[in-house]
């Protein structure tokens, strides 16, 4: 199964691509384990991902739902892959290089909140 924490193991495809080629992609999902977040007007709104791969996720996730509950450690193991998807997000879309002429600002102010103070 693929590691999906890695937001560069999938490919961005526009809903309008999918919908017009929607048999390739399923070429893709089933032979190449390729995965796809679908964005609808340059947003990401899905993802699409082969059905084995789907039937493992849910299976880990029913699995750790009927966990009683966590450990400290397990905790602490959760945090730091939580703050390694934040980082490699930020790092793919780090916002000061977002801000363009005529930008809104509320989208400035909502870029902003996801740029971590550097460490000195």
């Amino acid at each position: 199964m693929k590691n999906y924490l890695d937001i560069r193991s999938f490919e961005f495809a526009p809903l309008s691509e999918v919908k017009a080629k929607l048999s390739a992609f399923m070429r893709n999902l089933v032979r190449n384990r390729q995965s796809y977040v679908i964005t609808n007007k340059g947003r990401p709104q899905a993802v699409l991902i082969a059905y084995e791969d789907y039937l493992q996720l849910a299976q880990g996730a029913a699995a750790v739902s009927h966990r009683p509950s966590w450990t400290l450690a397990e905790w602490k193991q959760a945090s730091r892959q939580r703050n390694k998807v934040i980082d490699e997000i930020t790092r793919l879309f780090d916002g000061r290089s977002l801000s363009r002429k005529g930008q809104k600002s509320y989208k400035q102010e909502v870029v902003s909140g996801f740029n971590r103070p550097t460490k000195k």
